[in-house]
């Protein structure tokens, strides 16, 4: 047999010839699979800029079908002239040519599945590697979707996406995150993720109607086993008259460290929630309850009204709650009778306008130190109480609030307190003994009261008026020692500038 190729040797005319051994295997270059070649009438076959590299030497390397080789499609060189051949010579090679390359037109889809697996397998870690096989082809998608990493999900229609995962189980163990969005769900949605999704730690539901049973029988015929999770967002939802019910029998198949559960108004009925129904009683570490900005007062204290028949007596440990009214104040305080025996941590935040020249016409509904009663927290280790300080001259100190919380709620095991100011406008508001009353606190925060106090925190938030003014900052320190002089004398007072913007300064 003739030879299939002959290479012309770079600096001289000595040719190289395969044997028929080698011709009758596939050749390559390290870079490229041999493509097809193209004939020029004028300056005979045309080779490629790839393979010429490699055959300046006259070399031709053989490139077995298992050897470590980029088999991904390349982009087609810019063909040059490789050498120039006698007609004859040319035919011959040509005719072989035509055998040699019918072996080695071949794509990755051609390979057995095995091989593909193997592949994909030692690729899967890259960013861009197994994607783009997924969209590439059917026979590509079949495999490259076993190694997905779909570790955050954002989906709509939750039945859906339970039932991809049903037909390829090895992508549900890779799901870290989940964020559903306008959908519906049920017990039985709760019981599959909690099948299909053995790694789920975070899930975040918003506009999510939750179909609570109609009966105990009915929550019977599924897994009622809780679902754990290290954190579960509930935000705001539309209108619907059964949310708080179907809401407390979500929560009460979950067990989770941390719930933060925005509450808007809206989507309330005239619903009455039935706690025979709960799956059992929600276990939570932490809790976060935030109101969705809205017009209706009383949605807070219905919500907050369920939680209490909802939640576990002895797991919640940390809670920060945000009030809107009264009626919501007085809510919160029936929950701490419930679960408030193991909490340590406590942070009350106001639901206050946010800008300052609507917060002039607003009225802290806190001004009532009983509305805060948190004597059932029998292990509270921190508080975190706000002070607004009115644009108008009060007719009472507005720190009677904290004094009295601190003097006849709070229990002695307290080691932090803070307490922070806002609407400071002028660094001798905090030394006034009318208006505010700073000096009661240092009466009454003392080594008998408080045995294992460790840090008084007064955090300022100046307002913008007063932050333009130099030394600004050194005056509210100072102003805050010399109204404090006990807990500044014991090293405790620790002044704190709580706006982050500006660096977090602390005196």
């Amino acid at each position: 047999m003739a030879a299939i190729l002959l290479a012309k040797a770079e600096g001289s005319d000595r040719l190289t010839h395969l044997s028929e051994d080698d011709a009758r295997a596939p050749y390559a270059t390290s870079k490229y699979l041999l493509p097809p070649y193209t004939r020029s009438s004028t300056t005979g076959l045309r080779f490629p800029q790839g393979w010429k590299r490699e055959m300046r030497y006259g070399v031709c390397r053989r490139l077995a079908i298992h050897s470590r080789s980029n088999l991904f499609p390349q982009p087609h060189p810019r063909p040059t002239t490789f050498s120039s051949m006698t007609p004859y010579t040319a035919q011959a090679v040509d005719n072989e040519l035509k055998v040699a390359c019918k072996v080695l037109r071949r794509t990755i889809t051609d390979l057995p599945t095995e091989i593909l697996h193997m592949i994909l397998s030692e690729v899967r870690r890259r960013r861009y590697a197994v994607k783009p096989c997924s969209l590439t082809c059917q026979t590509l998608r079949d495999v490259a979707v076993e190694y997905l990493q779909f570790k955050s999900v954002h989906l709509e229609d939750v039945s859906h996406f339970l039932t991809f995962i049903r037909q390829n189980p090895r992508v549900g163990k890779t799901v870290t995150n989940l964020h559903v969005r306008d959908s519906l769900a049920d017990a039985k949605v709760v019981s599959d993720v909690k099948l299909l999704l053995p790694n789920l730690s975070s899930l975040y539901i918003h506009q999510v109607l939750f179909t609570p049973p109609s009966s105990r029988g009915d929550a019977s015929d599924f897994d009622t086993s809780p679902l754990r999770l290290s954190r579960l967002t509930i935000g705001p939802h539309s209108s619907a008259p059964s949310f708080i019910p179907g809401l407390m029998y979500l929560l009460s198949l979950v067990e989770t460290s941390q719930l933060h559960l925005y509450i808007s108004d809206g989507y309330y009925g005239e619903d009455s929630f039935d706690a025979q129904c709960l799956a059992g009683r929600s276990a939570v570490k932490s809790i976060q309850l935030s109101r969705w900005p809205g017009k209706h007062m009383n949605q807070m204290a219905r919500t907050i009204g369920a939680l209490s028949k909802t939640l576990s007596a002895d797991s919640l440990q940390h809670m920060c709650i945000e009030y809107d009214s009264k009626d919501t104040l007085r809510a919160y305080q029936t929950l701490f009778e419930y679960v408030g025996g193991n909490i340590t941590t406590l942070t009350v935040v106001a639901d206050a306008p946010f800008h300052y020249e609507e917060r002039k016409k607003w009225a802290d509904p806190l001004d009532d130190f009983n509305l805060l009663n948190i004597q059932a927290c029998k292990k509270l280790e921190s508080l975190t109480v706000p002070i607004y300080m009115p644009h108008a001259q009060p007719s009472q100190a507005v720190s009677h609030v904290v004094v009295g919380v601190l003097l006849h709620h709070a229990p002695p095991t307290l080691r932090h307190i803070s307490i922070m100011l806002h609407d400071v406008h002028r660094p001798t508001t905090l030394g006034s003994r009318i208006a505010f009353k700073l000096q009661e606190l240092d009466k009454i925060i003392t080594q008998a009261r408080f045995p294992h106090l460790e840090e008084f925190l007064l955090g300022i938030n100046a307002t913008d008026e007063l932050m333009r003014k130099d030394r600004y900052w050194e005056q509210c320190v100072d102003a805050a020692r010399r109204a404090l002089p006990n807990l500044h004398a014991r090293r405790l007072l620790k002044v704190k500038d709580e706006r982050p913007y500006f660096g977090m300064r602390s005196g």
